[in-house]
């Protein structure tokens, strides 16, 4: 019910009456009672009518041009809000980078990127045409409302955006792994009498043949059902250092020190069916006499609560092992007391007619001797039972029988 509409409802209302034509004229002799001149009368109302009618043809005309362009007006605009706010409308928003974008800010839903745009000045009926015009219509102006402001729109390129969580790797505690169940272990500790104390474990190796090595001396030995062996070493070097050997080519190494300054030390070693024999005898003791120190009647070892009061023997080596391998070791205390070493093998049946082959390792008061070779020619075998001595065991010593 605007001024369009008005103007359009007026319009047909001009146009209803103007629609009904005017009354006939009288004619003379029609009973008026008024004797009108048919020519001056006719003629000015025909005028005066006529004109009347003009006026308000084009008043009507004029007024339902008004109508017709209001009503298109207000149907572009319609179209050009409705299209406008299509292209406008934001079809999404895109996260500008990986990680956390809670921190960047979103724009509302109702937000518009782009501003309003700006309505349409208010429509101006137009005054009632003139009953005559009276020359060119002047200009109207019509006064348009500011633009409206755009929306702030955040800068994201400027906002605050955080940074991306972080995950913090932790090195996991660090543990000493402990050590597989197969490992071998070997450890050596000082022992009374300068010795060494040698341990040695290989727990999947239970019952297996090593061989022990130090300073030139070379024994067999065997492992017992849990892998295992223990024993004590008569040192011949200050060093102390051992290697165990396994089957398999490893080798174990350990080392303790120790202090030789003061004794002396005789080792006589031998392979397999040689069957050599180291006896030392004492001042003036004889077979099977107090002070005759074999491996049978090895003496008394020190401990840490007794001293040593004499010499004393230890033989070392397996014979069940695949390569038999062993050593007698005499070792008596540094003092003015004499002592008289052999070296004897007994004549089998093995051995009889052959050579009996072995090696003498000495150490006086700390000091290595060079290694000497013992070789005894043992008798046919009609000498069975009998044993070859070897007197004084050095290089170039003469080589006897009993029977001599």
């Amino acid at each position: 019910d605007g001024p369009a509409a008005r103007t359009g409802t007026g319009a047909g209302r001009m146009a209803g009456r103007i629609r009904r034509a005017p009354p006939a004229a009288a004619q003379p002799g029609d009973g008026d009672g008024q004797d009108t001149p048919r020519g001056a009368g006719a003629g000015w109302v025909a005028s005066e009518s006529g004109q009347r009618t003009i006026r308000r043809v084009v008043a009507m005309t004029v007024a339902t041009g008004v109508a017709m362009a209001a009503g298109q007006f207000v149907q572009d605009r319609a179209a050009r809000d409705a299209r406008l706010a299509a292209e406008t409308a934001p079809r999404g928003i895109v996260p500008l980078a990986a990680g956390n974008t809670s921190a960047v800010p979103m724009l509302p839903p109702t937000a518009r990127l782009l501003p309003d745009p700006v309505p349409p000045a208010p429509l101006v009926e137009p005054a009632a045409a003139p009953a005559e015009p009276a020359g060119p219509a002047a200009p109207v102006l019509v006064e348009l409302p500011p633009a409206a402001e755009p929306p702030s729109v955040p800068d994201l390129a400027e906002a605050e955006v955080a940074p991306p969580a972080l995950e913090v790797l932790r090195p996991e505690a660090t543990t000493v792994a402990a050590p597989a169940p197969c490992a071998a272990r070997i450890e050596a500790h000082p022992a009374p009498g300068a010795a060494i104390a040698l341990n040695f474990s290989a727990p999947c190796q239970p019952g297996t043949a090593v061989v022990l090595r130090h300073a030139g001396l070379a024994v067999s030995a065997r492992l017992d059902g849990a892998g295992a062996i223990a024993l004590s070493i008569p040192a011949l070097d200050p060093a102390g250092e051992v290697t165990l050997r396994l089957p398999d080519g490893s080798q174990h190494t350990a080392a303790s020190p120790v202090d030789l300054s003061a004794v002396t030390r005789i080792a006589l070693q031998w392979q397999a069916e040689d069957g050599l024999e180291l006896h030392a005898f004492e001042g003036p003791a004889d077979y099977g006499t107090p002070g005759h120190v074999t491996a049978l009647t090895p003496g008394a070892a020190p401990t840490a609560a007794a001293p040593a009061r004499g010499g004393w023997m230890l033989r070392l080596g397996e014979a069940s092992a695949p390569v038999p391998m062993f050593a007698d070791i005499y070792t008596f205390p540094a003092g003015p007391t004499p002592v008289r070493l052999t070296v004897e093998a007994e004549v089998t049946a093995a051995t009889c007619g052959a050579e009996a082959l072995g090696e003498m390792l000495a150490l006086a008061v700390g000091k290595p001797a060079a290694p000497a070779e013992v070789t005894l020619a043992m008798p046919d075998c009609e000498a069975v039972g009998d044993f070859v001595v070897l007197n004084y065991p050095l290089p170039g010593a003469k080589i006897t029988t009993a029977a001599d």
